[in-house]
């Protein structure tokens, strides 16, 4: 029906191919905004798209700071992201909303991907 296709009506487009300039890119029915994203929600906007079913706190502080009992920091960030994304990002767990059909642009040499990043899980991906 009808709320079939609205839910499906968001396009979300991480851009990590300039190392040192993550963007996000939306598109939905209410129109499209891009805009520069800090390393941080970098890192775990790739996480998310990377973990299709979600992340927990804990699990997400073990990907950004490789200890999961960072989730104080983590549900902090959370909450930033999830205030400038409300309709991209979902919580319990932590993950892209079924809404968004995402596409993530990777830089063509992955050891330079998110250059000044320490996160395991970024770390992990420069190796991969």
């Amino acid at each position: 029906g009808e709320d079939d296709a609205a839910a499906a009506s968001t396009r979300a487009t991480l851009d990590l191919r300039d190392p040192n300039a993550p963007t996000l890119e939306v598109a939905g029915q209410f129109g499209s905004w891009r805009r520069d994203i800090s390393q941080r929600h970098a890192e775990i906007l790739y996480v998310l798209a990377t973990c299709p079913s979600g992340r927990s706190a804990p699990e997400l502080a073990e990907d950004l700071y490789g200890d999961r009992s960072r989730v104080v920091t983590v549900r902090a960030e959370m909450s930033r992201i999830r205030k400038q994304l409300a309709s991209v990002i979902a919580a319990q767990p932590y993950r892209f909303t079924e809404s968004v059909e995402l596409d993530v642009r990777y830089p063509d040499d992955m050891r330079g991907c998110l250059a000044a990043s320490n996160a395991p899980a970024i770390r992990a991906a420069r190796i991969n």
